[in-house]
């Protein structure tokens, strides 16, 4: 198996929604280490985190991204699943997910996207990326502080990969479709820590 990451984005004021993650879903992760990525002060981080020398606001999280993907390439990580802190997945049908086949895999929006000057949008709440991405992003000038991640992932790959689009990364809001044993959807997103536990619950009583 490719060695693989879990990328996390995180914040210091959104613990809550770290300690619903590692009381669900991330309990069932037995195939990859998982790290979240926090922004100053760096001095501040739980020990399953990655402190990053940038601002911790929502509008700044292309370097965290971005630093994940360096982090992981100095780990010889082949492929990173990058998703956010009010992320429910299921880990067992991340990993048969076919990601291995991509550079890139995730819900890519590729129409209505004025906001990004017309470049595909690479929707932050959970995409897969290889090595060969992962290099493009660190090296890419789009990777910024206020930069959107989400833009800025699609702007720095643009041209350079194929974009592989997902309909089972659910991208929300407020998870309209979210995994049951009735479906295949591998990813929902806006679970909030409240929302996360039900919905774990629901699962786990399949």
């Amino acid at each position: 198996m490719p060695k693989l990451l879990v990328a996390i984005k995180s914040c210091h004021k959104y613990q809550a929604r770290r300690e619903a993650q590692r009381a669900t879903w991330l309990q069932d992760l037995d195939w990859s280490d998982f790290v979240y990525l926090i922004g100053c002060p760096t001095e501040i981080v739980e020990n399953d985190s990655l402190g990053i020398e940038c601002d911790d606001s929502f509008g700044n999280m292309a370097p965290k991204v971005a630093a994940a993907c360096s982090y992981a390439l100095m780990q010889n990580v082949e492929h990173m699943l990058v998703c956010d802190d009010d992320t429910y997945a299921r880990p067992e049908r991340l990993i048969k997910s076919g990601f291995e086949k991509h550079s890139y895999v995730g819900f890519m929006r590729t129409s209505g996207l004025d906001y990004n000057g017309g470049v595909p949008y690479a929707q932050g709440h959970a995409f897969w990326l290889d090595a060969r991405s992962m290099e493009y992003v660190v090296n890419s000038p789009e990777m910024q502080m206020g930069i959107i991640d989400d833009g800025a992932v699609g702007r720095a790959l643009i041209d350079k990969v194929p974009f592989c689009h997902d309909w089972r990364y659910e991208p929300g809001p407020n998870c309209p479709r979210f995994p049951e044993p009735s479906n295949n959807v591998i990813t929902t997103h806006k679970c909030l820590p409240d929302v996360m536990l039900r919905m774990d619950k629901l699962w786990r009583h399949k």
